[in-house]
Parts: structure tokens; C-alpha cells; sequence
């Protein structure tokens, strides 16, 4: 069988045709890894999948990590870059001591037609991606959405921004491919719910309406697709959970813990999420329609790109150096909200944003090892080393949004609608404004805007 077609089993779950992994070669002598790189129509070669180390790969180096929800794995990797997509080659298993004590690989084949998320952030000379694609799936209760995240040094980052120019694919190609469940009776009674969530941390496609799960401890939880409209999660602990797709309509979150939290095209139209903590959240493409945000934390590295915040209310929120390009914020009530710059420690950040510290450590020497930048090593490794985040308003719309004594030092605004805008008494120091629809708004002296009348 051609390696080409391995894909990473327990990783990518049943995205593909799931194919027994390098692991599975343990006790696979030397000789017989000979014969079936040397005569691979060998009858003893069969059912063997020939293992090949990183080094012997094309691609640039890089590290790689998977999050499905239930498993997370991440290690070095090696990336091709095509028209149609990517190939990615991640080692996997343990080392092998007839490849003189390396890892094999997997190989994951990534089409760009169905990445439907894509994610930038640059930490000092490191440069993360996190793209969100489509896997097909046989089980009724298995993922259908997964996320690689890329850790890369700049030439690959170069290659890899050049290639995620087209666009993401669109909310109706989710319900297409039946990301979010549908929404039916549930058998089970509250209380006998919560233990079963708690206790299996999954509950794909699964109904949850109305639900009580206040307080309750669902940290890493996976509830891809999940009908979560009504429920209530007051105080709920929700850290690192895996949403994509959810409906979380008029649900209350008030006060709630979602950090890190992945809400990736997820709906939250008038839902309640005062004082809730979005840090390092992934929202991007979510409806927040009239939600209530009021004092709520969506500080960087918070994604929010086309995410829909109209007429929500944002009063006191932080926002300070969130990704809001391309967001949908018209009428929005951002009175007193803070979306100036904001400088973040690593350390700082939510574990799951990058597979925990110990990746974090590990990413400096692996990535110096593959490109031979020594000096990799100490620029990522400093941890306590703060990275300066400008919020990113670019090609957002904020027509008619109250924006009275908002933050918006350092901020980008570029091709921004702020028309009829009130900007009244607001903090615009270093805001780059090219370009932004300023007709009608409110300057911070009192002036009538006339830019883009």
C-alpha cells in the first residue's frame, strides 16, 4: 500500500480511509523493512506500510499539531505547498531502530476547498497558522471539522500566506456537510446528562437544549455541532472545549470560563455572555447577533475575523488586540470598551492555543534542528518575552456603532465603515484610518466626519 495514503489514525479519527499507522511496525524487523523498500510487490509486503523519517521528505520544516476535540497530537513536521492545497508529513510513533532510532510519518493531504477557517499570528520571529478544514466521516457521532495549527519560521510563512488567499469556505457548506446537529428529544435527564459529559468530555451533534449545566466542569470538552440553544452554562467551566459549529442561541453564559475555547462558525445570537472570559478564543465566522458581551474578555490572541457582533452589546468589553478583520459590527454598542494594543507572555496564553508549554519548549529546538537557525531557539523560548498585538479592525463595519470613549489606540481601521459612527471623546492616537468610511461619524472633538462622504 503507497504510504501517500496514510493519514494520522486517532488524530484525524475517520476523516480519511483509516490506515494502520507507523506505530503498528514496532515489531517489523530490519530485514523485513529491507525487503519491502527494495521489492515493495514482495507477497510479504502486502500489508506492510513502509515507514520513511522526516528527513527523507520534501517540504520545509515546521511543527505541526492536530485538534479534533478529542485528541491532540503535535510534533515535527515537514509541508509541500501546491495549487490545489497542502501535503503535510508528521512523525508519529515511536522511534524505529531499523531507521537508526527515528519516527516514521503520516501523510495528511490537505485541499484547499475545504479549509473553511484560516488563522495568522506572528510571535516575535515565529509564525503561527491555524486552519480549520472538513474531514469526511462514516459515524454518526464522529467529527466532521478538524484544525492543524503550523508553527513555522518565515519562508514557509511566506509560502503559506501566498496560498491562503482564497477564500474560506462559506457557513452553508458546514450545513452542507451536516456540521451541526439536528435538533431532537434527548433521552436523558439532567442530571444523569452532566455525569456523562463530565465524565466522557464528548458529546458531538448531540441535543442539549435548555440544559443545565451551570457551574458544571467541561474543560476540553467536544461538542462539535452541539444544540446547546437555551441551555444554561452560568459559571460553567468551559476552557479549551472544542464548539465549532454550535448553536448556542439565547444560551446564558454569564460569568462563564472560554478560554481558548474553539467557536469556529458557532451561533450565539442573543446569547448571554456577560463578564464570560473569551481569551484566545476562536470565533471567527461565529453569529454573536445582539448578543450581550457587556464586560466581557475577548483580548488577544481572541479571533473574531467576519464574525457577526451586529447590534451587540460590547459596553466595557476588552477587546485589546483582538483579530477583528472583516467583522460585522454595525450598531454595535461599544460604549467604554477597550480595543487598544496590548502587549501578551506566552505564558500567559490558554495551554490549549498551543498544545501546552511543553510544545511551546519543544517547538524552539525542533524548529532550529530542521531549518539550522540556532538562534530560533531563544525566540521562542522566551516565554516571559512579551509580544505587542494591535487590535485589527481592517474592513470592518461599524456603521452606526456607539464607540463613545473607546480605546482604539494603535488600532488598524483600515478600509473600516464607520459611518454615523460615535466616536465621541474616543482614544484614536496611532489608529491608521486609510481608507475608513468616516462620513457622518462623530469625531472625538464633536466634528462631523466627511472622509469618504
Amino acid at each position: 500500500m503507497n504510504s501517500k495514503n496514510l493519514v494520522i489514525a486517532g488524530v484525524l479519527g475517520a476523516s480519511l480511509v483509516a490506515h494502520p499507522t507507523v506505530a503498528q511496525s514496532q515489531e517489523i524487523d530490519r530485514e523485513l523493512y529491507q525487503l519491502c523498500t527494495q521489492f515493495p510487490l514482495n507477497s510479504r509486503c502486502a500489508n506492510f506500510n513502509i515507514p520513511i523519517p522526516l528527513d527523507a521528505r520534501q517540504g520545509e520544516g515546521a511543527v505541526c499539531g492536530f485538534n479534533n476535540g478529542k485528541k491532540r497530537q503535535s510534533g515535527k513536521c515537514k509541508i509541500v505547498t501546491t495549487e490545489q492545497g497542502f501535503t503535510l508529513y508528521i512523525e508519529e510513533g515511536k522511534e524505529l531502530d531499523f531507521l537508526d532510532n527515528k519516527r516514521g510519518t503520516a501523510v495528511v493531504n490537505l485541499p484547499l476547498e475545504r479549509v473553511f477557517a484560516m488563522n495568522y499570528r506572528q510571535w516575535n520571529r515565529i509564525h503561527r497558522f491555524e486552519l480549520g478544514f472538513l474531514i469526511q466521516s462514516e459515524p454518526e457521532r464522529a467529527n466532521r471539522t478538524n484544525f492543524v495549527e503550523i508553527l513555522s519560521h518565515e519562508k514557509l510563512a511566506k509560502s503559506l500566506t501566498n496560498q491562503l488567499k482564497m477564500p474560506p469556505i462559506s457557513p452553508e457548506m458546514l450545513s452542507m456537510a451536516k456540521v451541526r446537529g439536528e435538533t431532537t428529544e434527548s433521552a436523558l435527564d439532567p442530571s444523569t446528562l452532566v455525569k456523562q459529559l463530565s465524565e466522557k468530555k464528548e458529546c458531538v451533534r448531540c441535543n442539549l437544549q435548555g440544559a443545565n449545566l451551570s457551574s458544571a466542569d467541561l474543560k476540553g470538552i467536544n461538542l462539535e455541532g452541539a444544540n446547546l440553544a437555551g441551555a444554561n452554562l452560568q459559571g460553567a467551566k468551559l476552557e479549551g472545549a472544542y464548539l465549532v459549529g454550535a448553536n448556542l442561541d439565547k444560551a446564558n453564559l454569564t460569568e462563564a470560563n472560554l478560554k481558548g475555547v474553539n467557536l469556529a462558525l458557532g451561533s450565539m445570537q442573543e446569547a448571554v455572555l456577560q463578564n464570560a472570559d473569551l481569551s484566545a478564543a476562536n470565533l471567527q465566522g461565529a453569529s454573536l447577533l445582539r448578543a450581550n458581551l457587556q464586560g466581557a474578555k475577548l483580548s488577544a490572541p481572541t479571533m473574531l475575523q467576519n464574525a457577526d457582533l451586529s447590534n451587540a452589546n460590547l459596553k466595557n468589553a476588552n477587546f485589546e488586540g483582538a483579530m477583528l478583520a472583516f467583522a460585522n459590527l454595525e450598531g454595535a454598542d461599544l460604549q467604554g470598551a477597550d480595543l487598544g494594543d496590548t502587549s501578551v507572555k506566552l505564558s500567559g496564553i490558554p495551554g490549549n492555543y498551543s498544545r501546552g508549554e511543553m510544545a511551546l519548549d519543544a517547538f524552539g529546538t525542533a524548529l532550529s534542528i530542521l531549518t539550522g537557525n540556532l538562534g530560533g531557539i531563544a525566540a521562542f523560548n522566551s516565554r516571559e518575552r512579551p509580544v505587542k498585538f494591535d487590535t485589527n479592525l481592517q474592513g470592518a463595519n461599524l456603521k452606526n456603532a456607539n464607540l463613545t470613549g473607546v480605546d482604539l489606540e494603535d488600532a488598524s481601521l483600515v478600509d473600516a465603515n464607520l459611518s454615523g459612527a460615535n466616536l465621541t471623546n474616543a482614544k484614536l492616537e496611532g489608529t491608521d484610518l486609510t481608507g475608513a468610511n468616516l462620513c457622518g461619524a462623530t469625531m472625538p472633538n464633536g466634528s462631523r466626519g466627511n472622509q469618504g462622504c
